[in-house]
């Protein structure tokens, strides 16, 4: 066989782009609501500055958010409960840990402890990010 026809069987995934637009529109002050078509995560919003949107997110054990992108502001999670690991980096994120997505950073966000809570802030400027 001829090495020079080798089959290229790398499969090409496009994040799902979620910003803080697309969490205001379902989500809710007093109700658990779902993010997405993401199983096991949900949300509620928290009353915030007008500089930058802030949500709770819960992720029940075994939960996965699939590969993720906000192209369009900075992220800030602050893990209030539990542990998620980001499944590109390989990083675990503990209670206590404070971590920040750049505009375009791509991640997936797993739970496979119990489950986690979160404190999510998105703003389109970094330096807003409390």
């Amino acid at each position: 066989m001829n090495s020079s026809f080798k089959r290229n069987n790398s499969a090409h995934i496009v994040p799902t782009k979620l910003t803080s637009s697309d969490l205001i529109y379902n989500a809710s002050y007093n109700h658990w609501c779902p993010v997405g078509d993401i199983d096991g995560v949900t949300c509620k919003r928290i009353k915030t500055p007008n500089d930058y949107h802030g949500f709770l997110l819960r992720y029940e054990s075994g939960a996965n958010s699939g590969i993720q992108v906000n192209t369009d502001e900075f992220e800030s999670l602050d893990i209030r409960l539990g542990s998620v690991t980001n499944a590109i980096t390989d990083e675990t994120y503990r209670e206590g840990d404070k971590v920040t997505f750049d505009k375009g950073e791509v991640r997936e966000l797993i739970c496979e402890g119990e489950d986690a809570y979160i404190y999510c802030v998105m703003s389109k400027s970094k330096s807003k990010l409390p």
